[in-house]
């Protein structure tokens, strides 16, 4: 049944350890979209896993890899009269939370085809072969067609219903880069979408209700003004009387601040460039990360300065908390 008139097509060729999670995850909290699961022939039952969660599913009996799976995707778009269709992956590389930009881009633009980029206003961080894949692939599009292209390799895409019904009906090509660039050389008009930095600075004003956030922040607010003032006063009473506490009270919080941004506009772009979860909370650092440095040019260099860095963070933070009541002990 048509609620929507946007369509995810989540092609699906042995993803049993994670299309559960991920189809749960749009009907929980984005039932305003549709979707339909297309089972490429999988083996490991995946197709069993639908049936049994009563997805909205179209099996493929044998494999026909991502060019036929996800034409099959449009031609059920095409027949069920969407106006727009989404390229969703079902391993939980893509997250549903910036289909909405992808939408108003389009919408509001008039554009044929628009792309989901890790790496608008950023520097592509891809490590060692990927980058200058990457970078080939951009500099082909834009000798082609004029068209200038942060990421070609983003899988998340949205189409509207010309290129559906062209996809569907017209075009047996594989939705792959040198599919968008002949589009485009014909005609498509195309954008982008930033995707990581999209997740960073727009405000999600949901969260507001949701009192596990506060309870976060509280703690945070807490431990940083508690840790602050107390390494202040504790080591204001050893500098001298000309000392001006106050100020260093301000200039400590404030530079405090600003790294903690500085480190988002680092850390989430690269999180979301990877198809990692930037909502994990403390798992970014000890797991997300590592992936992250796994992949860059020199990670394992990367990685040890990282983890020393942070053994040096939270040794010199244990320290300013126990210099707190060492001091108002030996003052007492």
């Amino acid at each position: 049944m048509k609620n929507s008139d946007v369509l995810l097509i989540i092609p699906a060729y042995n993803e049993a350890g994670s299309i559960e999670r991920v189809v749960d995850e749009l009907i929980s909290k984005y039932g305003c979209y549709d979707y339909v699961v297309v089972t490429d022939g999988s083996t490991d039952g995946t197709d069993r896993i639908c049936d049994e969660k009563g997805y909205n599913t179209v099996h493929l009996p044998v494999n026909l890899g991502l060019t036929g799976c996800f034409r099959t995707g449009m031609k059920y778009a095409s027949l069920e009269g969407y106006s727009y269709a989404v390229q969703f992956d079902g391993d939980g590389q893509h997250r549903p939370e910036y289909i909405k930009d992808l939408y108003d881009r389009a919408t509001e633009g008039g554009y044929d085809i628009v792309l989901g980029s890790r790496f608008i206003g950023l520097k592509n961080s891809m490590g060692g072969l990927r980058n200058i894949g990457s970078k080939l692939i951009r500099m082909a599009i834009r000798i082609t067609t004029g068209a200038r292209v942060t990421d070609p390799t983003c899988g998340l895409r949205m189409y509207n219903r010309k290129m559906i019904d062209i996809f569907a009906w017209k075009l047996n090509y594989a939705p792959e880069p040198d599919t968008i660039s002949f589009l485009v050389k014909n005609g498509a008009r195309i954008s982008e979408v930033w995707e990581g930095m999209n997740f960073y600075l727009a405000p999600d004003m949901d969260a507001l209700m949701n009192p596990d956030m506060w309870m976060a922040a509280a703690g945070m607010a807490l431990f940083a003004v508690g840790l602050g003032p107390g390494y202040l006063v504790t080591y204001g009473s050893y500098a001298s009387d000309k000392a001006d506490v106050a100020t260093d009270f301000v200039t400590l919080n404030v530079t405090q601040l600003l790294l903690c941004v500085l480190c988002g506009f680092v850390t989430i772009p690269a999180v979301v460039m990877f198809g990692l979860d930037p909502t994990a909370g403390k798992g970014l650092i000890f797991q997300s990360l590592p992936l992250v440095f796994s992949e860059m040019a020199g990670g394992l260099i990367w990685f040890l300065l990282f983890m020393i860095c942070m053994f040096f963070a939270g040794f010199s933070s244990t320290l300013g908390m126990l210099e707190i009541p060492v001091a108002s002990l030996e003052d007492g």
